[in-house]
């Protein structure tokens, strides 16, 4: 599992509950749409992640509707197992700059 990958997992794991979408996660992860768009794509077909589209009007919210992303129960075991392991590696100095 990729590092970038890490970081969205444990992004979203900050927030269970939440749904996320794509320009947020970007923000937050600190990568362009061409990298998380298929990345999203590819947890969602490993069952890791779910998405729907918002139901609100965009003439009404002044924007186009965005599609959220929420952690499946396996997601969430998931990014926890990598979270823990990437607490572990920076913990005996394996990684630096997360």
């Amino acid at each position: 599992m990729t590092m970038t990958t890490v970081k969205v997992l444990t992004t979203m794991l900050g927030d269970i509950g939440g749904h996320h979408y794509g320009y947020d996660l970007m923000k937050q992860v600190g990568i362009g749409s061409g990298t998380l768009y298929p990345l999203l794509a590819r947890l969602e077909q490993a069952g890791l992640i779910e998405s729907n589209w918002e139901e609100a009007n965009p003439n009404e919210v002044g924007r186009g509707k965005r599609k959220y992303y929420a952690l499946t129960s396996h997601g969430q075991a998931v990014a926890q197992l990598e979270q823990k392991k990437l607490k572990q590696m920076i913990s005996v100095g394996g990684i630096i700059n997360v």
